[in-house]
This record gives structure tokens, sequence and C-alpha cells, in this order.
């Protein structure tokens, strides 16, 4: 079976008749094969506009730059950070921010003791930047690049939401406190200038400027 956009079989395809539900399997794709990778940590796609990459990480350290046009692995990124990456985040963009063509380039990992990463898919194996200034030794916090591609938000230890400017790592702009527990994820609202997290404790909480 062969896969839209593809030359020749792509391994482990196969298709399911549609029995009334939403989706339907169209193929499996094995990234053991494709990368070399035993397990997969996390992934993500740009899902809100068309885009033909996708990011994975796997439990080896390793980040893989998967092309769907050809089903297969265009870029690999052996030991990307100390341990394994648990957070793949790209720029999605937003209806109302005017975000640079070059920002859609770019995409954050995160990992348990190692901070937060910023990518280039065009600028090889090397970090383009690291932010460590948020605490992440034991809990594998959150992060979300903001729709204007311009800033990196993370979660933290320390009981405080951090977010930092793409263009200077060691820029904090903001320290967002008022948690009773450690900050586990946090997300950009895509219309409003509103940023939530979420804490250890259950609770939820949205921040304005």
């Amino acid at each position: 079976l062969t896969h839209p956009g593809t030359q020749g079989t792509v391994p482990q395809a196969f298709a399911l008749a549609h029995h009334g539900t939403f989706y339907c399997l169209t193929f499996v794709w094995g990234l053991s094969d494709a990368c070399g990778v035993a397990g997969i940590t996390t992934f993500a796609a740009a899902n809100s506009y068309y885009s033909y990459l996708a990011i994975s990480a796997g439990t080896d350290r390793s980040l893989c730059v998967l092309d769907f046009n050809v089903a297969k692995a265009v870029h690999t990124i052996p030991h990307a950070q100390a341990r394994p990456v648990h957070r793949v985040r790209l720029n999605v963009g937003a209806p109302h921010a005017a975000a640079p063509a070059a920002s859609f380039n770019l995409f954050f990992t995160a990992a348990v003791g190692d901070g937060v990463c910023l990518w280039d898919v065009r600028a090889g194996t090397r970090a383009v930047r690291r932010f460590c200034g948020h605490v992440d030794r034991a809990h594998a916090v959150g992060l979300d690049f903001s729709p204007c591609g311009r800033y990196v938000a993370t979660g933290s230890e320390d009981r405080r939401a951090y977010v930092y400017d793409l263009r200077n790592s060691s820029v904090c702009v903001a320290r967002l406190g008022g948690h009773p527990d450690v900050v586990t994820d946090i997300a950009y609202h895509p219309l409003r200038p509103e940023l939530l997290t979420a804490c250890a404790d259950g609770s939820l909480r949205i921040f304005t400027p």
C-alpha cells in the first residue's frame, strides 16, 4: 500500500474500513526503522496550518524531524539533551499574530534537569539557545511557544512560571508567582493575550499583561 505523496511502499502500512467513526487508520509508520529509536517520549506536529514536518523525541535522547510527504526522517539530532526530551513545542502561530516566517522553522524541547532548548530545523545538530533560569530538577514541567513567535513560557518547581525572550536566553521577561505548588504545565491562549498555568495542587490560573 502506497501512502499519498510518497514513492514506493510505506513499511507497515495498512488501511482500515470506515465503520461509522470519524477517523480511520490509514498507515502505521515504524520510527524504529526511520530513526533507529527504541521508543518515543513525545511528538509534535503543526495542525493549525498545512505542514508536512513533525518532530519526535526518543528514549535514546535523540530528536527526529519527520517529513510526511516522503514518509521518512529527514534530519536526526542524536543526544539532543542530557535526558530524554519530554516535551516538544512548534510555533503554530495564531490568526491575530503576525509572526515572522522564519519563526516557523523553530521549535522547543524540554528535558528534566536540562532546561529548555531552542532549535532551528535549518541549523544542524546544535541547539540555537538554551533557557535554564527556571527549576526542573525532578518534574517534567511543560512549556509553550507564544502565538507571536517571540516568547517561550515554562513551568517551574519553584512555584512560578517563567517567560523568556527568544532573542536573548539570559533575559527572563516575567516570573509569574502565586502558585502553592510546582507549576506543571503552561499554555498560551491562541486568540487572547492570556497565559494559563497548571499547578500540582490541581488548580489553574490565568495571567494577563
